[in-house]
């Protein structure tokens, strides 16, 4: 079952209005949900460096707040194979992922991925980046068999995206968000059903 664990939160403020980060998880089941907010309604908006730094945790799926994933936030999480974003993270810090066992991700909000960001990641065949991607550290899918990264936005604004160093060593390829219907039926755009129809789409349809 899917369960909350104990987290330990920070209350912060931003531009005149408070927030929460999640500074530390402990007593983690295998599918972990991050809470909405906190005991007194604050939303959580932040994965703090180190939040869940080698936990035993298989799948996490993140609500509708959560913006920002930390450096080191899930690093050697070693049995992490699914990430649910719904689609609302912007910014991953460094080596937020580095060392799990991710096989898809999709983050169509995010702005700025991290060096190292999934470095490591040996399973992780297909990512998504969605159209705001404004920057893309170094080595960030370095020493893993990524497949296929796609970015939303048009091959014609790719110069105005900060890629760098050796952040992937294929060449990446355009695709525009997913598929409604499909998203839909199956209950997430990460799931690796949507991600084969999405693949036959651009490969096949397009």
């Amino acid at each position: 079952n899917t369960s909350s664990g104990t987290f330990e939160f920070v209350v912060k403020t931003e531009n005149g209005t408070q927030y929460c980060e999640l500074i530390k998880a402990t007593n983690v089941a295998q599918k972990v949900k991050i809470p909405d907010c906190d005991s007194a309604g604050h939303p959580v908006v932040r994965i703090g460096e180190r939040a869940f730094f080698k936990q035993n945790i298989e799948e996490v799926s993140f609500t509708y707040n959560i913006k920002h994933i930390d450096d080191c936030a899930f690093t050697a999480c070693a049995r992490l194979s699914s990430i649910y974003a719904h689609g609302k993270v912007e910014t991953i810090g460094y080596a937020a992922f580095a060392g799990c066992a991710l096989s898809s991700v999709n983050f169509e909000s995010i702005t700025s991925v991290g060096d190292y960001a999934f470095a490591c990641c040996g399973e992780l065949k297909y990512v998504h980046l969605g159209k705001y991607l404004e920057s893309v550290g170094s080595k960030a899918f370095a020493q893993g068999c990524t497949k296929e990264i796609s970015l939303g936005r048009p091959q014609s604004e790719w110069p105005a995206i900060s890629f760098g160093k050796d952040w992937y060593s294929g060449t990446p390829k355009y695709s525009s968000n997913g598929c409604y219907v499909a998203t839909c039926v199956y209950g997430s755009y990460d799931c690796p059903e949507v991600w084969t129809l999405r693949r036959f789409r651009d490969n096949t349809l397009g």
